[in-house]
């Protein structure tokens, strides 16, 4: 997969003001992508008279080359539930943002994850002929990124009581997903709480090698108390 090019301030000035002919198209589309990068929420850059919000920035970048991956997927972020973007007459929403970057990489562990986030129960999405539910596209994320805190709790939060989902070779339960997100983010307060309602009374949780539970210290029901002092939400 292309690594994004990130251009120097004064080289997306240049090339945004520049004149664009065919050849120059995909990189002035790259300058777009990469001044909309640079810009924090609620931020713009000016360019000649007009003011660019990130989004602007992506959907300028896509209009140029529709074959933008990152923009693709960055625009998908900067869009909430109900929001869509317009590039060359068409609207997309953030699902279909994700869908369109995960139709062009499908090993883009990211995309999987926020278009694993932006379905509803019940919902999937098509990515070339093939739908993906929800839970699909957490396992996918996995497996291309096991090192994901939030992918495995938000799949723990997919399963049901006594449902697997497999990941390599191994099948992972509610509470497996729940105990690997601590492993990896043990400030994860959500993931305590959920793992904490998932135990019934007198079961454990065996955290190995968490720097709150030293080596293999086991947890009971407690972590519901427990969880109250734990900070650090999972983010979008």
């Amino acid at each position: 997969m292309d690594v994004p090019v990130v251009f120097p301030t004064r080289t997306i000035v240049s090339i945004v003001h520049a004149k664009v002919d065919a050849k120059d198209k995909k990189i002035n589309a790259k300058a777009w992508y990469s001044l909309g990068a640079s810009l924090g929420v609620g931020e713009t850059a000016q360019i000649g008279n007009q003011l660019y919000t990130e989004q602007q920035c992506y959907e300028q970048a896509l209009t140029l080359d529709p074959t933008n991956l990152f923009a693709w997927h960055n625009l998908g972020n900067c869009l909430d539930a109900g929001e869509t973007a317009k590039i060359r007459s068409q609207s997309y929403t953030e699902q279909q943002c994700y869908v369109q970057a995960l139709t062009l990489d499908p090993k883009n562990a990211y995309a999987w994850y926020n278009l694993g986030n932006s379905l509803n129960v019940g919902e999937t999405a098509q990515i070339r002929t093939q739908p993906y539910t929800k839970q699909q596209c957490y396992v996918h994320a996995l497996t291309l990124d096991p090192k994901n805190a939030y992918a495995w709790y938000n799949l723990g939060n997919s399963l049901n009581v006594g449902e697997t989902a497999q990941i390599g070779n191994k099948p992972y339960t509610k509470q497996r997903c729940y105990e690997q997100a601590l492993k990896l983010d043990p400030k994860c307060g959500t993931a305590w709480n959920n793992l904490g309602n998932h135990l019934d009374v007198g079961e454990t949780a065996q955290l190995i090698g968490s720097p709150y539970t030293g080596l293999g210290e086991p947890y009971t029901q407690r972590l519901t108390v427990v969880c109250k002092v734990r900070s650090s939400s999972p983010p979008r």
